[in-house]
């Protein structure tokens, strides 16, 4: 079976469509887990305070060497912390891909992802009408392509982002579960 023109654009379009709506998901379920990683965060940031709080007799009670330990891990987990919250923000911070705007902008009549100079004009509707009325079939394949193209790599650049930001995590919780072990085995051995 072979695939008429027409039907063959319109399967083109349809393929590309489905390719922008599968990155747009990705991108709203990345946004998704950079926020339940935040929440993380505050939890455990929350209980870490609230557990060092409680240390006073065990920290005066514990060896010098449980002591530096602990100052250790707990200064190793607040950097982790403050690295994993920057890069975890900054994924989910607004962003616009002008790189790739700039090397497909000649490619397609930015009807998606209009250049900041188009948006500068005293009357911008009128023009970025036009462009819409003057689309052709081509065109739409070419709109719906560098609209793939500049969503792909938002979700690429906020992957990223997020991926240190969770490796950070991880770093902490580890950190923080290691000095409460040590903790609670200095608290053990003073009961």
């Amino acid at each position: 079976m072979t695939l008429s023109d027409d039907n063959l654009d319109a399967a083109k379009r349809e393929l590309l469509l489905a390719a922008v709506a599968d990155i747009k998901g990705s991108v709203h379920a990345n946004d998704q887990k950079v926020s339940a990683a935040l929440v993380v965060h505050g939890l455990l940031f929350a209980g870490t305070v609230t557990v060092v709080t409680k240390l006073g007799p065990a920290y005066h009670a514990a060896s010098s060497c449980q002591r530096t330990s602990a100052i250790v891990l707990l200064a190793i987990s607040l950097l982790a912390f403050i690295v994993s919250v920057a890069y975890l923000l900054w994924a989910m911070s607004p962003y616009r891909p002008t790189g790739v705007e700039e090397k497909v902008r000649d490619k397609y009549k930015r009807v998606f992802f209009p250049l900041r100079s188009d948006l500068k004009l005293a009357a911008p509707f009128e023009p970025w009408r036009e462009r819409i009325t003057e689309l052709q079939p081509k065109d739409i394949l070419d709109e719906l392509t560098a609209e793939a193209l500049k969503l792909a790599d938002v979700l690429h650049t906020e992957s990223t982002r997020a991926s240190i930001g969770y490796r950070w995590l991880a770093g902490e919780v580890i950190t923080v579960a290691t000095f409460l072990a040590l903790a609670a085995g200095v608290a053990i051995s003073q009961a």
